[in-house]
Parts: structure tokens; sequence; C-alpha cells
């Protein structure tokens, strides 16, 4: 999965880049709320870590900017903050999973692949995802969306854009390619 992870701690963040490496997720670290927005806004995301208290920004701000925009991106939060009230907060914000710091590595890393697992869902026809700033592929419909456009798929278009996103993190060759969607 290509994770973004906003966490201003200097000894966690690349603790959890490294023990996400270790699962072959690309994991991208932003240590400030306004640089966790840029690339944010500039990638695309299997899954989001946020941090809750950040120096500049409050992670709830940035999950309810990401979710006003729109973002279905899957995000768990990490936070010390951990009473029943900062954990329905942080929920209903919009994220879909809240982690309380301390935490164990095996649980956040279970987390993780149960949100991803979540992702693969709703690519295989339970929703829309959003692929890249403003493009939506609607699997149901077999289509992609950006603004008002709909672009219908073609059964091989819808193969091969299905393929390529299940395979987003992987160099894939021409012949598995032709194998997959041409068979």
């Amino acid at each position: 999965m290509h994770i973004l992870l906003i966490e201003d701690d200097a000894r966690l963040g690349p603790l959890i880049v490294r023990l996400l490496a270790g699962e072959q997720h690309t994991t991208e670290l932003a240590a400030t709320g306004a640089d966790g927005m840029l690339r944010w806004q500039s990638g695309t995301w299997d899954l989001v870590l946020l941090d809750r208290m950040l120096p500049d920004l409050e992670g709830s701000s940035i999950l309810r900017e990401m979710r006003h925009a729109g973002d279905t991106t899957p995000v768990l939060m990490l936070t010390a903050l951990g009473t029943v009230d900062d954990r329905v907060e942080g929920l209903d914000s919009g994220a879909d999973d809240y982690l309380t710091k301390p935490f164990a590595a095996s649980e956040l890393l279970a987390r993780v692949r149960a949100l991803g697992r979540r992702g693969e869902m709703s690519l295989n026809g339970e929703a829309t995802r959003e692929i890249a700033p403003g493009l939506i592929f609607d699997e149901a419909r077999h289509a992609l969306k950006k603004g008002e456009q709909v672009i219908d798929l073609s059964a091989r278009e819808y193969a091969l854009l299905a393929y390529l996103l299940r395979n987003r993190d992987t160099v894939l060759t021409r012949q598995q390619i032709l194998d997959e969607v041409w068979g």
C-alpha cells in the first residue's frame, strides 16, 4: 500500500516508516500538518496515518478537510488522547479507526491490514475510489468521473485499470499485463 504518515514525533515517525516497510508498504512521512496537507493533496494514498496533536494543525481539522473534499481514503488516527470523548471526536471527524499511543507494533500492523482490506473491498465494486486528485473510479458502473464528466470504460479498459490499481505498488511486466487483461 501507498501510505501517508502525518506524525511530528521525530523518533516515532521514522520507526513507523521502517515498520511498514517491513510489511512491503511504501510510506511517506510528513512531520507537520501543513506538509501533510500538501502531500495529501498532491498524491493518491491507500491509507493515511494521522497524528491528532500536531504542532501547527489539529489532526481532526486535517481530516475534516479531507472528507469535505470528498476523499474517502481510510484514515487511522494515532494519538495520545485516549478518553472516550477523544476517541468519539476522532471517529466523528471522519477517522476509520483510532489507536492510542503508546501502542504495540503488532496492533498497528493488524489495523493497517484491516484498513487495507476495506480498501480492497471498495476496489472490488462496493464503492467508488479517488485514484487521482479529482478523478473517481466507479467500479460498479465501469466508469471514470472527473467533475460532471463521466467516461464509460469498455470491458478491456475496465479490466486494465482495475488490474493496475490492484497492483499499484508493483512493477508489472508487459507479459503479466497481457496475461491478466487479454488472457
